[in-house]
């Protein structure tokens, strides 16, 4: 929170019941809310807009959207005749796809750390970024393999899926 003067302060807020509080971050001062009516009214907007989801729907979701991802990669192998083995066609494919790996890895942490797994945006780059990486990999050597075509699959079966998933989940 910001006032007009410039002054920031860091507010953690409190739900108990029907009473609302808010404690200072950097002072640990406690403030509780005494007027009922905002504190109710507060309290109701935030039951309204959270969405009560359980880890059995999510591993369900999950499930759902990695048996699509097995039936897709299959169809499109099957008809564009696309081998399984080998998984690396040579040393640079496997390089770029352990550098990619890394780089992945990386983001992963830096979004963590930063709290950006909080925006819509963040996720949707973290999802990009986790997705394009494999079709340019694939595309660059594994272009006569037609491989990019499961990368380029994937990719628009994760569009949808990552739209019903903002919707419902978030």
């Amino acid at each position: 929170m910001e006032f007009d003067n410039g002054q920031a302060v860091q507010l953690k807020m409190f739900l108990n019941g029907e009473q609302l509080a808010f404690s200072d971050r950097h002072t640990n001062t406690f403030y509780k809310v005494k007027d009922d009516v905002t504190a109710s009214a507060f309290i109701a907007l935030m039951q309204k807009d959270g969405k009560d989801f359980s880890f059995g729907e999510m591993f369900t979701f999950l499930l759902i959207v990695l048996f699509l991802e097995w039936l897709l990669v299959k169809a499109i192998r099957k008809k564009f005749n696309i081998p399984k083995e080998p998984k690396y066609i040579n040393t640079g494919h496997q390089r770029s796809t352990y550098i990619a790996m890394f780089i992945k890895g990386a983001i992963l942490i830096v979004f963590n750390i930063y709290g950006w797994f909080l925006y819509t945006a963040g996720i949707c780059v973290f999802l990009a970024v986790f997705t394009v990486d494999s079709i340019v990999i694939d595309y660059y050597y594994a272009r006569e393999e037609k491989r990019h075509y499961i990368s380029i699959g994937s990719f628009i079966i994760l569009v949808p899926i990552i739209i019903v998933f903002i919707i419902y989940f978030l």
